[in-house]
């Protein structure tokens, strides 16, 4: 009986050391393998760029130079107890349109609502379409009021927004273009029926 029991014994440490070293022999080949799988750094294919630093100016109030502002002296601040975590990274201006370094130039060719007497249109009065750059003559010909251009960008021009740093957004045309461009057919926005002559 004793023997039987030591053999037991024998057989049954055996077993367990069997399935200990089997289980260590799996996880090391797991380790191995799952070693050789990981991919290796590579450098990245492209740079996040700043997208968020885009904003929109809006077409009546682009003369007055919509959105344009001084730096606030406590996002510039950081060495007083109320200083931001991180101090914010101003134009070389003395103003500029917080937090962006693009802007979207929305509807600056006028076909604004002639109703909404907001911004430069109050320069003109209701019903008035005398902020668009291009109008109809008495003959049906096309005019141009190419000096309402300048003072809507200008403001912005001065202070470093140029070139690439302006995307113009032309989703109203001038009164003067479409085949139903009457006072009638204005959306929300101002002109909303295409030119005459989109094909």
């Amino acid at each position: 009986m004793p023997t039987d029991g030591l053999a037991c014994f024998v057989a049954g440490s055996f077993g367990r050391f069997f399935r200990l070293g089997l289980v260590a022999v799996t996880l090391l080949v797991s380790a191995v393998e799952g070693r050789a799988a990981t991919p290796t750094p590579t450098t990245p294919t492209r740079v996040l760029t700043p997208f968020w630093r885009n904003r929109p100016v809006l077409g009546f109030a682009l003369k007055g130079g919509n959105g344009v502002a001084p730096v606030p002296e406590y996002l510039l601040a950081t060495a007083t107890p109320t200083a931001p975590d991180f101090a914010y990274n101003a134009r070389p201006f003395g103003t500029e349109v917080l937090w962006a370094d693009n802007l979207f130039v929305v509807r600056p060719l006028g076909g604004w609502n002639p109703a909404t007497l907001l911004g430069e249109q109050l320069e003109y009065g209701t019903g008035s379409t005398a902020a668009d750059l291009c109008f109809k003559n008495q003959d049906g010909s096309l005019g141009y009021r190419w000096d309402l251009l300048a003072p809507r960008l200008s403001p912005y021009s001065n202070i470093g927004y140029t070139g690439g740093a302006l995307t113009y957004v032309l989703d109203n045309t001038p009164w003067a273009l479409p085949t139903t461009g009457t006072l009638d057919a204005a959306g929300d926005y101002g002109q909303s029926s295409p030119p005459a002559n989109l094909n």
